[in-house]
């Protein structure tokens, strides 16, 4: 399992690594593990959302840009991007499923035009189950996993609500996209 986030036992060799890590949907968030401060830190933003022609929510894709972009430095190298791949499951209506596949769409474009400028992105489709595997959350509720990013990040204060488990996948996934990225950068 990860170790916390500012724990002590940073490794050496390991160049400093910026990583994001995306909850995709209408209600995501997106999380940056960013090192540029001497120390890890963490910063949480809620998906920036907007109403379609149709009344219903959705991703702002303009908004989202900029937010990327924000998060994402101008002269980066190992700056790794984790977004979740959500796919439809059993039981999923069809307004739901609709609504997922248009926020990945739209995340994936948006990730995509961000390459073009800068192509020093890493950007890494993370299954669920391989992080929820990494945190020992195979089973786990996603208050069970608000949980987990509590303990392993300190118990911020924009995870404290229920309504934060967004937040904290979000954050789960960074955390596990920098593990991948420093286990890669190691060996």
């Amino acid at each position: 399992m990860a170790r916390p986030v500012g724990a002590t036992e940073e490794r050496t060799t390991a160049p400093s690594i910026r990583t994001l890590g995306i909850d995709p949907g209408v209600s995501g968030a997106v999380a940056c593990i960013d090192p540029s401060h001497g120390y890890p830190r963490i910063i949480f933003h809620d998906l920036p959302r907007t109403t379609r022609y149709n009344g219903r929510n959705a991703i702002d894709p303009e908004a989202t840009l900029r937010l990327l972009n924000r998060l994402t430095p101008a002269d980066g190298h190992n700056t790794y991007i984790g977004l979740e791949a959500i796919h439809a499951m059993p039981g999923n209506g069809s307004i739901t499923v609709f609504s997922q596949g248009h926020s990945m769409g739209t995340l994936e474009t948006l990730l995509g035009l961000m390459t073009t400028v800068k192509p020093w992105l890493q950007i890494r489709y993370i299954d669920p189950g391989q992080w929820k595997r990494h945190f020992l959350l195979a089973k786990a509720t996603k208050e069970q996993a608000r949980h987990t990013a509590l303990d392993l990040f300190g118990s911020p204060p924009s995870l404290q609500r229920k309504r934060d488990h967004n937040r904290a996948e979000a954050a789960l996934i960074a955390l596990f996209v920098k593990d991948m990225a420093e286990d890669h950068a190691g060996s």
